[in-house]
């Protein structure tokens, strides 16, 4: 291959991949509500199983799919939505109230900061008034950086929720999926050479089964460490709890850095209360990481991997 048809070549394989990318972005209200189908579809596929196979054992013989699926698609979101109307609404009235009174908080610490800033050049040397209206500058673009963040996060999730609660249309892909998930599957193995279609629907079932598993499991870390937060930090008096369980609820599935980000605004928000309160946060968030890495995540990835 000549320099040319490399370059020709290595050009070609940016544009596909800008197109993909494109797409991948403007296609995600298409697409976005068929892959949390699908992940609603595998964590819920093994209730259907049971209820159906219950149904079997007690005599049931036509629609016994239809029927599990039917039963447990409803359930599950009159779960979710009995789970929204009791989180949903002290969510939002704590989130209203810490934005209101975000303004203020960030003053407060805008000033702990300045006032620690001119206690050191106090002592150590002395900045000439160039540098310290520059520095002052930097210190309220900072803020201002973390307010915009902060605030575009939670619309980001405002905006998030309303999309998902208004998606009429979850339930009935939900149901699709669960009924006829495996048909669906069938026909599209039957497009591959006939020598592979049994090891290809053994990996699929195989990766299904392990993605299902996965999922329960970590929406199971989740929600055991969101519990633990809510209940830590309403003991210690910590301002929005149920703000924070949602943060740390959201945040625990990145490795590493989601807990770290969780512990942030409870920080600093017991710091604005008073530094007692944050070094009890501090203890309590150290101790939450410890549960997590060493009793909860073992425990639970353990019997479900």
């Amino acid at each position: 291959m000549t320099y040319v048809e490399l370059k020709q070549f290595s050009w070609n394989r940016v544009l596909v991949g800008v197109a993909i990318l494109v797409f991948l972005i403007f296609a995600a209200p298409i697409y976005l509500p068929i892959v949390f189908a699908i992940l609603i579809a595998l964590f819920l596929s093994p209730s259907v199983k049971a209820l159906e196979r219950l149904l079997k054992k007690s005599g049931y013989k036509n629609g016994k799919r239809n029927l599990a699926t039917l039963v447990v698609v409803l359930s599950a979101f009159v779960a979710l939505f009995g789970l929204i109307f009791l989180v949903f609404q002290p969510l939002i009235k704590e989130l209203a109230s810490f934005l209101a009174t975000l303004p203020d908080t960030v003053r407060f610490f805008k000033r702990v900061f300045s006032q620690t800033l001119l206690d050191s050049q106090s002592q150590y040397f002395a900045l000439p008034p160039q540098v310290q209206t520059i520095i002052d500058n930097g210190i309220q673009q900072v803020f201002n950086f973390i307010v915009a963040r902060v605030t575009g996060f939670f619309q980001l999730v405002g905006s998030l929720t309303s999309a998902v609660l208004n998606l009429v249309i979850m339930p009935f892909l939900v149901y699709y999926f669960l009924r006829d998930g495996e048909y669906l599957v069938g026909n599209i193995v039957n497009l591959a050479p006939v020598r592979r279609r049994k090891s290809i629907l053994e990996v699929l079932h195989e990766i299904a089964y392990m993605l299902a598993r996965y999922i329960r499991g970590q929406l199971l870390i989740c929600a055991i460490v969101a519990t633990i937060v809510f209940a830590g930090t309403t003991v210690i008096g910590v301002p929005y709890p149920v703000v924070l369980a949602t943060l740390a609820f959201s945040l625990e599935s990145i490795p590493y850095a989601g807990p770290f980000l969780a512990f942030i605004p409870a920080f600093l928000l017991a710091y604005s209360v008073s530094t007692e309160m944050a070094f009890q946060v501090v203890i309590f968030y150290l101790l939450v990481v410890f549960l997590e890495n060493y009793v909860i995540q073992p425990k639970i990835m353990g019997e479900v991997l």
